[in-house]
């Protein structure tokens, strides 16, 4: 329920150059920027954790493929043919990590027989220039490939030059339908982007209630201000941003055949995410002496990591005359990848505690299920079930301060869920639907950066929900109405 009324052409006449852009508008959705991307928040369900050690409580799909990298929320928007936002639990057909709800980005696919593109420039505000364009390719009456980009540059919104831009993308689509019931549909892109983090600023009443370490407190006692307190886009330069820079590449393989019982569908995606931060977790500050000296983000520890996503979905789908609508799954995700550069550290007694690996390695293995079953040509029942079982691990190695290693530690956590949905559907009149549902979500645990290392529970949420959806005025007008009530247990905060 709750897809975004927004096509692409609306997303291009409005300017809206990012995926979090795009769904700000959207009721109930919340975007809250970070310093690895920004995470998406649902009728408030989210996630306060760092992507590295908790994924999101929001699913996000690019063509049917799922990606737990925060980084995806900001990516450019760029030849799109709609984005849907479904709120609440969709844990029957998503899975994990979609307890808030999900973003579904469609992408524009090739046409066969047609010659046909076209080219956008935007500029504005903070020197942004922006240059997008797509051509669609006929190469034959069953065979067709559909080529897109974007570059994009910005200057920063705030004085310390935060989150400002200089990306660009290239998405190359083929798509072969050798007859009316088979069709292969592959993609290739890549993107980058390079610019500095989103950033906080001191605000009217922070001076004097921030608690900060001892060394702080000769120069920000328990809070800070700006050198310009009348300008609520400044910073000083003890709290400058983070520096990023991000490589993704994504290949994928649609492919679906249709039978007189079924349509099978398979979905087969690689991707890996490169990225390289100069951050700090304290403001900025990781050597007072020196960072105090410089003043700039130029001294921030500088971390790279690599992160790959495998996922293997395979679906039977319900034939398009039959008045049963079913599916049934399964599905198949490992993600897996490396950091290097300083790494993360921590200093207990004469032992140095090395962190060496702040991306979390998961894999999923899930069966789904769900049917929509009519008793009537107005009145309909669904209903839908997903088992599935995640892992997820961490580590760390202890060194003295001479560098030899004293000891190394890891931990696995094992859950197995049980995800469900059971609803009515009832058509008051051609132009008016009533619709209530039960529904779960889960979000995985994980692994705690801790000596030792600890682990924390899943999280799980049940919604009940009850609305109508009208549409009024020959459908120039679009009422909807929901209550909703959100059980949740054990949820995931940062300390």
């Amino acid at each position: 329920m709750g897809a975004l009324p927004c096509c692409g052409d609306d997303i291009t006449n409005r300017g809206d150059s990012s995926y979090d852009a795009a769904i700000k508008g959207t009721p109930s959705v919340k975007v809250q920027g970070i310093a690895q991307g920004a995470q998406v928040f649902i009728r408030g369900v989210g996630s306060q954790i760092d992507p590295a050690f908790a994924d999101p409580a929001v699913a996000t799909l690019i063509d049917g493929v799922y990606t737990g990298r925060t980084e995806s929320v900001q990516a450019g928007t760029f030849d799109i043919s709609r984005i849907e936002v479904l709120r609440g639990p969709q844990g029957t057909l998503y899975g994990r990590n979609a307890s808030g709800g999900s973003m579904n980005v469609i992408t524009r696919d090739p046409v066969l027989g047609d010659l046909e593109g076209y080219v956008t420039a935007q500029l504005g505000k903070f020197s942004m220039k922006r240059l997008e364009g797509a051509v669609n390719l006929p190469v034959s009456d069953d065979f067709a490939i559909r080529v897109a980009g974007y570059k994009s540059s910005r200057d920063g919104y705030l004085s310390d030059g935060s989150m400002e831009d200089d990306s660009s993308a290239l998405r190359v689509k083929a798509l072969y339908v050798p007859s009316d019931e088979t069709r292969v549909l592959f993609k290739y892109e890549k993107s980058t982007y390079e610019g500095n983090a989103a950033n906080t600023v001191p605000v009217e009443g922070w001076e004097g209630n921030l608690t900060f370490p001892p060394f702080l407190a000769a120069f920000a006692p328990d809070g800070w201000v700006t050198d310009n307190p009348d300008g609520p886009w400044t910073n000083d330069k003890y709290h400058q941003p983070g520096l990023n820079k991000r490589d993704s590449v994504t290949y994928s393989l649609q492919a679906s055949q249709d039978f007189d019982w079924a349509t099978v569908n398979v979905i087969a995606a690689y991707s890996n995410h490169e990225n390289s931060e100069k951050t700090s977790h304290l403001f900025g500050i990781t050597d007072p002496d020196i960072f105090l000296a410089c003043g700039s983000a130029d001294c921030y520890d500088d971390n790279t990591g690599n992160a790959d996503y495998k996922t293997v979905e395979v679906r039977l789908d319900s034939p398009a005359s039959s008045d049963v609508v079913w599916m049934v799954g399964g599905y198949f995700l490992k993600s897996q990848g490396d950091v290097g550069g300083d790494g993360q550290e921590l200093t207990l007694g004469d032992a140095i505690y090395t962190y060496n690996q702040a991306f979390a390695p998961s894999e999923t293995k899930a069966i789904f299920g769900q049917m929509t079953y009519p008793l009537s040509d107005t009145l309909r029942l669904t209903g839908g079930l997903r088992f599935s079982n995640d892992t997820r691990e961490n580590s760390y190695e202890l060194y003295d301060p001479e560098g030899v290693q004293l000891e190394t530690d890891s931990q696995t956590t094992e859950d197995d869920s049980v995800t469900w949905k059971a609803g009515i559907e009832y058509d008051v009149s051609d132009d008016q639907l009533f619709y209530a549902h039960i529904a779960s979500g889960f979000k995985q645990g994980g692994v705690n950066t801790t000596v030792p290392v600890t682990d924390f529970d899943p999280e799980e949420l049940i919604s009940y929900e009850a609305g109508m959806k009208n549409t009024l005025l020959d459908n120039h007008l679009q009422a909807n109405f929901a209550v909703f009530y959100y059980d949740y247990m054990d949820y995931q905060v940062p300390i």
